[in-house]
């Protein structure tokens, strides 16, 4: 869904000027049951439609909500960089690493539709200032993590 963003906010613009930056609003959601209780997951990417302007997302936020409580994070770009605010019903949040997740849900066309199921395992962690390395000299970084080398913009 695309609609129009206030920059100095960073929120809809209610009465749209022409200081507004037409946005695609992206919503991830995902609903999961843990064996104990069920949990839902949503995430919003407010990425401008001007790429070339913009090439960041402006804002993303993220919230978790289960029984016990409910988490919401979320990420402004403010000029070069992210400012990171969170919220959390839990005393210490996220002390711990996510070694490995498996998920499974139906695809698209309704119940007809294949049952998709991705996992993941986390085999190392690169502490490293990734938004620094676009060009094509910075692809043996992509084979050392796995994953197939493609064509990157150059400077």
């Amino acid at each position: 869904m695309t609609e129009k963003m206030n920059p100095d906010i960073q929120i809809k613009a209610d009465h749209p000027g022409s200081q507004d930056i037409a946005i695609l609003k992206l919503n991830a959601v995902r609903k999961f049951f843990t064996g104990i209780y069920p949990y839902s997951v949503m995430t919003s990417v407010f990425a401008p439609m001007d790429v070339q302007k913009y090439p960041l997302p402006l804002k993303i936020s993220f919230s978790t909500q289960e029984w016990c409580g409910h988490v919401y994070t979320q990420m402004n770009l403010n000029e070069n960089e992210y400012r990171v605010r969170m919220h959390s019903y839990f005393d210490r949040e996220f002390p711990y690493r996510i070694q490995k997740w498996h998920e499974t849900y139906r695809g698209l066309n309704g119940m007809g539709a294949k049952v998709l199921t991705t996992s993941a395992t986390r085999t190392y962690t690169v502490m490293d200032p990734y938004w620094q390395h676009h060009t094509n000299k910075d692809r043996r970084r992509l084979e050392a993590l796995g994953l197939s080398a493609r064509e990157m913009g150059t400077n």
